[in-house]
């Protein structure tokens, strides 16, 4: 194809070139050499649609892969294929009646779901460095630098802690440089301000490091956890989490490699302990130990989210078969709980309207 061709196509067909039915011929001659070679977004309308998908407004589809991106949408409309979630041998034929709205609309429940999630994260990931700070801290309370013992913490993190985190960067930050200034014989600033700039695996790492295991179990009778190994795997589920969402990643299909034992925080285990449902479990329940009140904002946004993708029904349907969630039934407590709370806050707000 041309440079003039390709414009032709790409300008929605002022002047002279090739015309959309032939381009959709090219792709099913060359349909497996199209992966290595760059496409414009009229060639990229065309492949979806000879693989079978519906593209009603075609200015809107232009508008949404210039934004978003067709490779990043590709992670969206993949569940739409006939052969998912099958990766061997795709042909990348989706199935009859699937439309780019059904993957944009997927992808936007993505979006609104990691935005709630990382909120959230957050305060846990808050609130955990805080209770390693402070207990660490009443344990060794002569000895304030405690992280970079290696009497109190295994020396692999304290080799870890002095090379790769205690930077000359790290040392940057507004609270260190003003201790060093002020503090130029001290080794390090205290456990309070410097493990305030570490990041969530890094202060899981600490945590993990600890030899004394009083102080571990201190700061899982915090979250009502007695069991080491479920608290770790626990931890390593909230992290993977954060991360996901802090780097964009799909989370309709979010799995977890290893489903945490039996405990206070999810209601299966085993072959069903893998999925979104699993992470959001722990991390309501997470939330719950911090505050009340914060578990419960989190059930709300959690419901509207979840709530706006019921209204695309081939949404839903991926929802329903990849989160391990049965949406809006009895299966999933706080979720049916929040479908609840949100019919009396309607019904309110419409008597309140109705007397006005």
């Amino acid at each position: 194809m041309s440079r003039q061709q390709v414009d032709w196509v790409s300008a929605g067909g002022r002047g002279g070139g090739l015309h959309i039915d032939e381009l959709k011929c090219n792709f099913a001659e060359n349909d497996n050499t199209m992966g290595k070679t760059a496409t414009t977004i009229a060639q990229q309308m065309a492949k979806l649609e000879h693989r079978g998908m519906k593209i009603t407004d075609r200015e809107k589809c232009d508008e949404i892969l210039r934004d978003i991106g067709y490779f990043r949408l590709g992670f969206y409309w993949f569940p739409y294929e006939i052969n998912y979630p099958n990766k061997r041998r795709r042909n990348h034929a989706f199935k009859q009646g699937t439309e780019f709205n059904d993957a944009v609309g997927l992808y936007y429940f993505d979006f609104d779901l990691r935005h709630v999630l990382t909120k959230y994260l957050t305060r846990i990931e808050v609130n955990f460095r805080n209770k390693v700070i402070y207990h660490g801290s009443i344990k060794n309370r002569s000895n304030p630098t405690w992280f970079a013992d290696t009497s109190v913490v295994d020396p692999s993190f304290t080799g870890y802690f002095t090379t790769r985190i205690y930077t000359n960067t790290f040392k940057k930050n507004t609270t260190i440089a003003d201790h060093i200034a002020k503090h130029p014989g001290d080794a390090y600033p205290p456990a309070w301000k410097t493990l305030e700039y570490l990041a969530f695996g890094q202060i899981i790492n600490l945590y993990n490091a600890i030899l004394d295991p009083a102080v571990k179990n201190d700061i899982m009778s915090e979250y009502g956890v007695s069991d080491q190994q479920t608290f770790d795997q626990y931890m390593t589920i909230l992290l993977a989490m954060r991360n996901a969402c802090a780097h964009g990643k799909p989370m309709f299909d979010f799995l977890i490699i290893n489903a945490p034992k039996k405990g206070p925080a999810t209601t299966h285990t085993g072959a069903g302990g893998h999925d979104l449902k699993t992470a959001l479990e722990i991390t309501r329940y997470f939330l719950g130990k911090i505050s009340t009140n914060r578990a419960h904002d989190f059930e709300r946004e959690l419901m509207r989210v979840f709530y706006r993708a019921k209204r695309r029904a081939a949404v839903h349907e991926v929802l329903n078969q990849t989160t391990g969630l049965k949406l809006f039934r009895h299966k999933f407590g706080f979720i049916n709980r929040l479908h609840y709370i949100c019919n009396v806050i309607k019904c309110r707000f419409k008597r309140l309207h109705s007397k006005r």
